[in-house]
């Protein structure tokens, strides 16, 4: 690798080493390889519960945190296990006229590779046939850990209630039926819940782990893939100013800077995924009755309900600093607090 000095906005000189693929190319895809950063807590916590077949969890977090790359991972880190079988269920891109247990029973037959009992329209055999083959599996020893890729969708799904609290039954009995679960959702499991008539307390037997953004040192660690001395101070400000820690807008900001990029130039050329993504985590927050809450704090550190303080804080949405209640974005507070007029940088108008 050849070292280059690239210029910065004040003719600084920013050490760039010419690499023959940006490190930060393949951001807003899942993270695997050397582009996943820390997390080791949360992968242990899930080996400790759902891999050792205690129980089940959720992972809930705002979009692109990093979810699916940490399921990825553990369901990797699982497959040395003869006694597991792993699986993976993605419910974006399930039809919304199957049910849940469509889409369980067809990924368990796929792992433990056997024909499929389920004839097209019905709905009895996915149940009844999983329930069978798990209780063979945990005759014979092994186990089942599955993740729930994207478990929002079940909302949509036909006769989500039904489905859902078939779900915590199995759960619920890991001994008898050898199956764990990993649902992966942007809501709170109560969230979702609501928005399902007659739903049983899926809560109870699923808590949550919340994938918050980067501490300082796993931001360091992905920094250090192109820069090992770190950023000069502008860009780093930048950085913490645009992403606050966030994973994907952490990359496609250093995907810009990477390329050569002036840092105000990088922030330009970052302006559109951005209002892409504040987007929709507006409207993630509307839905989970959390965007009032996080409006007052950005506006002037208005205190809020303690329910909703502590759901914001859960997320990694509010930081609690000597100063008081800050967003972990500057630039998104920017956008909550000047919703009335248009914001020179971030606004989803531009």
């Amino acid at each position: 690798m050849v070292a280059n000095e690239s210029p910065s906005h004040h003719g600084r000189k920013l050490s760039v080493a010419i690499s023959p693929v940006n490190p930060y190319a393949g951001y807003g895809t899942v993270v695997t390889g050397e582009r996943f950063v820390g997390r080791e807590n949360t992968l242990g916590l899930l080996h400790r519960t759902v891999g050792a077949g205690y129980s089940s969890r959720a992972l809930v977090g705002e979009p692109r945190i990093g979810k699916s790359s940490i399921a990825r991972l553990f369901l990797d880190q699982l497959s040395g296990d003869r006694k597991i079988n792993a699986s993976w269920v993605d419910l974006s891109s399930v039809e919304t006229n199957l049910t849940l247990f469509d889409a369980i029973y067809d990924a368990l037959v796929e792992t433990v590779h056997l024909p499929s009992l389920r004839q097209a329209g019905s709905s009895a055999v996915p149940f009844t046939g999983t329930k069978e083959l798990l209780r063979s599996s945990t005759a014979d020893g092994r186990r089942h850990v599955m993740v729930i890729d994207e478990f929002d969708a079940v909302r949509g799904m036909e006769s989500s209630n039904l489905s859902v609290r078939r779900l915590r039954e199995l759960i619920s009995r890991p001994s008898d039926f050898g199956l764990t679960v990993l649902l992966c959702c942007r809501r709170r499991l109560s969230s979702i819940e609501k928005q399902i008539p007659n739903l049983s307390d899926l809560v109870g037997v699923c808590q949550a782990i919340y994938v918050k953004p980067f501490t300082p040192a796993e931001l360091t660690e992905m920094v250090a893939r192109r820069w090992k001395e770190g950023l000069p101070k502008a860009e780093a400000d930048s950085l913490d100013e645009i992403a606050g820690g966030h994973p994907f807008l952490s990359e496609a900001f250093l995907f810009e800077l990477a390329e050569g990029c002036h840092y105000e130039e990088a922030i330009e050329r970052s302006r559109d995924t951005l209002n892409s993504y504040f987007k929709k985590l507006l409207v993630l927050l509307e839905e989970d009755d959390l965007l009032q809450a996080a409006r007052d704090v950005a506006v002037d550190g208005h205190s809020v309900p303690s329910t909703e303080l502590d759901a914001l804080i859960d997320y990694g949405l509010i930081n609690r600093k000597t100063s008081g209640l800050a967003l972990w974005s500057a630039a998104f507070a920017e956008l909550l607090s000047n919703e009335a007029r248009p914001v020179d940088r971030w606004s989803t108008d531009a």
